[in-house]
């Protein structure tokens, strides 16, 4: 049983990992949107025009980049589990998004008709490959939390007659 100050320092710690993930993912969003021109601003031109699918997509990537940062610091401060898919995943993130200067790099490798023909129409592949890459990596970031948690170590799910689903200790 928890004792009342248990709960306040749990509650805190909620707390302090969902403010990390929000404005993680509110920073990382204003900083892609205004890098790829997604939000209008005068720093930067896009050269290609945006489509309605980038704005999902920008939303979904900033949303799961956000989210694996409070899910990886939670892990970093209580179960020593560590995640390296952050930083490329908000990479090809903003590739994905169609960033200037990604388009600048890109047309100044391969030229501008395997960038309109190749590149662009393949965009938002890449944004869904990222999305999808990102979302396994939390899933497997928060079973590795659940199986390293030790008030979990000792429970089981065992089905009771009525269907219902109780956790009870495990016996050895």
């Amino acid at each position: 049983m928890m004792t009342p100050e248990h709960r306040g320092i749990r509650k805190a710690r909620i707390f302090r990992v969902m403010a990390i993930a929000s404005l993680t993912a509110i920073t990382f969003g204003i900083c892609t949107g205004v890098l790829t021109d997604a939000i209008d601003t005068p720093f930067f031109r896009r050269l290609s025009p945006t489509h309605g699918i980038d704005y999902p997509i920008w939303i979904i990537n900033s949303s799961l980049v956000g989210i694996l940062t409070g899910a990886s610091y939670y892990a970093r401060q209580n179960h020593h589990i560590h995640s390296n898919v952050i930083v490329p995943g908000g990479f090809l993130a903003t590739f994905a998004l169609s960033c200037p200067l990604c388009n600048g790099l890109i047309v100044g490798m391969f030229g501008s008709a395997i960038a309109a023909t190749i590149v662009d129409p393949a965009r938002p592949f890449v944004g869904a490959f990222v999305a999808i890459l990102m979302f396994v990596q939390l899933c497997r970031h928060l079973h590795g939390i659940h199986v390293n948690c030790k008030k979990c170590a000792g429970h089981q799910a065992v089905e009771n007659p009525d269907g219902s689903i109780p956790i009870r200790p495990t016996t050895v």
